[in-house]
């Protein structure tokens, strides 16, 4: 069984540059997450709208986090998941 959080990419989500400054990130969380609110949706796309409003608090959480971003960026999506155990592996200082 294959897993989406394999998959995963804030900058892909929110449909952004690896360059983009926190100002950028943040007006495109603010933009997507009021455009895909599961509540802002009909009743039959709630589950998906769900999932995807989740997706976009994930991709918000790293990016708009300097600590997160760094690891991202530089470990990937196994930063992503060990992001603890990385931060005291590496002992990064901030």
């Amino acid at each position: 069984m294959s897993s989406k959080v394999e998959e995963f990419d804030p900058y892909e989500v929110l449909n952004l540059p690896e360059y983009a400054s926190h100002r950028e990130v943040k007006n495109k969380f603010f933009s997507f997450s009021r455009a895909f609110h599961p509540d802002k949706q009909p009743a039959e796309l709630f589950q998906e709208s769900s999932q995807q409003f989740e997706r976009i608090e994930q991709a918000y959480k790293i990016l708009s986090t300097p600590m997160r971003k760094y690891v991202f960026d530089k470990y990937g999506i196994e930063g992503k998941n060990n992001f603890i155990i990385l931060i005291q592996r590496h002992q990064v200082v901030f």
